[in-house]
């Protein structure tokens, strides 16, 4: 990728953003030293419902984790990528391989991806990302 391109967008699914309140794992600094290219954080809309919903209707260690994600989601302010009513899932699935790097934790959603060719940002024994697919 050379300079002059667009960045990659990483997208980040709701069970991603959790990782911070589950595992203490410093998502954002990882990413940046996963991927040594230019990239811009994004989320999909129905990430961010999804993250209320469970913030609000949660078990009390969800709550605490949705809270702590929708923390850090104020404060690096990702893209917000619209869904024209799919859900996430789809729309995650509907991105160009070559622009997107889907960051997840869900394994079927994983298969789903590699089978499209788009790149996975997955975390690794609790303790760092790894970068599949690029």
């Amino acid at each position: 990728m050379t300079e002059k391109s667009n960045p990659r967008q990483i997208v980040l699914d709701t069970n991603f953003l959790l990782i911070p309140a589950q595992f203490g794992v410093d998502i954002f600094s990882e990413i940046d030293r996963v991927c040594a290219f230019r990239h811009k954080i994004a989320v999909m809309e129905g990430t961010l419902k999804e993250l209320e919903h469970l913030a609000a209707m949660g078990t009390a260690p969800e709550k605490r984790e949705a809270r702590l994600a929708q923390g850090l989601v104020r404060s690096y302010r990702p893209k917000v990528i619209p869904m024209e009513g799919m859900d996430v899932d789809a729309a995650l699935l509907e991105l160009p391989p070559e622009e997107a790097i889907v960051a997840t934790q869900d394994q079927a959603l994983k298969r789903k991806l590699m089978e499209r060719g788009i790149p996975l940002l997955v975390l690794r024994k609790e303790k760092h990302l790894e970068l599949i697919g690029q």
